[in-house]
């Protein structure tokens, strides 16, 4: 993803905006799936998949742009959404 030089703050903040949205998009339509799963499983506890928090993310871990950002991202979306 190539990130824009922006010129000022409004600038700044109008793409962070667009990315936000295309965010929870994202997230909106992993959800979906998410209770699909739910017909799969035979427990909450199932659904949850603590397991699955490093299958996720261990694909995308070799690319520092992504880490540093996985970082910043708030843990609670993760556990929420695997």
């Amino acid at each position: 993803m190539d990130i824009k030089k922006c010129q000022s703050l409004e600038e700044a903040r109008g793409e962070i905006d667009k990315l936000d949205e295309q965010i929870v998009k994202l997230i909106s339509a992993r959800n979906s799936y998410i209770k699909q799963l739910a017909h799969f499983k035979n427990s909450v506890e199932e659904i949850k998949a603590e397991d699955r928090i490093s299958d996720v993310i261990k694909p995308c871990s070799s690319n520092s742009d992504w880490r540093m950002g996985f970082y910043s991202f708030p843990k609670s979306l993760l556990n929420w959404q695997l």
